[in-house]
């Protein structure tokens, strides 16, 4: 259709007669329908940002109240809007499929389909195992919920052009397990701040959530400190701003 066709002509047009092209992931770019017809040498990458000072692991709020009773659980962590392909039943696949009734589930967020996902626990069998806590719209009560999960979850499906969720998580100290694609891999380094997994793996998935539900306190810490390390260095405000004003 007429859509199609603008897709097909326009874009590639305006692309070739810029100077350059800036991409929060340079991967998700080139795996766009639009990133091929981009010369590589105009492309300049500039991260999106998080403000360390919200997102930080210094605790300055209780436990949080909703995740009351878990306080030595294993708690993972799912963040955002569940539309279909950030593959929350993934997740809650993965989860029944651990034995282990000390490794727990809390669900943040709301909207799409969400009432679909906690019939999907009920029937999985996971009802004392998952809590849906809702959307949290103070983000310093948000930090908290990452400084006290063993780590966040990311399943997408396909690719995201960014994912802010993995930086928010790094930068309060949360290991982070996500899919292996575009947009999504260069958030994490492997085995260092936190685990990738092929999507549609669900075995994978497992034993990312096995292998650091049985992590120390120490190992925990460790991957936390590198996290959120890497953010200060490449995804604070100061240095977005100073890469923008060098671009232009």
């Amino acid at each position: 259709g007429v859509q199609g066709l603008y897709d097909r002509v326009w874009p590639r047009a305006i692309f070739s007669h810029a100077a350059k092209v800036i991409a929060v992931d340079s991967g998700h770019l080139a795996s766009t329908r639009f990133g091929s017809g981009i010369v590589q040498k105009n492309i300049v990458q500039l991260y999106n940002a998080v403000d360390t000072t919200v997102f930080t692991p210094e605790v300055t709020l209780p436990w949080p109240i909703a995740l009351e009773g878990w306080e030595k659980k294993k708690i993972f962590l799912f963040v955002g809007n569940p539309l279909p392909f950030k593959r929350l039943d993934w997740i809650l696949q993965a989860l029944a499929k651990i034995s282990d009734p000390q490794v727990v589930l809390a669900i943040v967020g709301d909207g799409y389909g969400m009432s679909k996902y906690q019939k999907l626990a009920a029937e999985l069998g996971l009802v004392d195992r998952v809590r849906f806590v809702g959307s949290i719209a103070d983000r310093a009560m948000l930090n908290r919920f990452y400084q006290v999960a063993t780590a966040r979850v990311v399943a997408s499906a396909r690719a995201e052009s960014f994912s802010l969720v993995i930086i928010e998580a790094l930068a309060a100290g949360c290991p982070v397990i996500a899919s292996d694609i575009p947009g999504v891999r260069a958030r994490v380094v492997p085995g260092v701040d936190g685990l990738l997994f092929h999507p549609a793996a669900i075995k994978e998935l497992v034993e990312a959530m096995r292998q650091l539900a049985v992590q120390s306190n120490a190992e925990r810490t460790a991957m936390g400190q590198a996290g959120r390390s890497k953010v200060v260095a490449t995804y604070g405000w100061d240095k977005h701003v100073q890469d923008l004003l060098n671009i232009y």
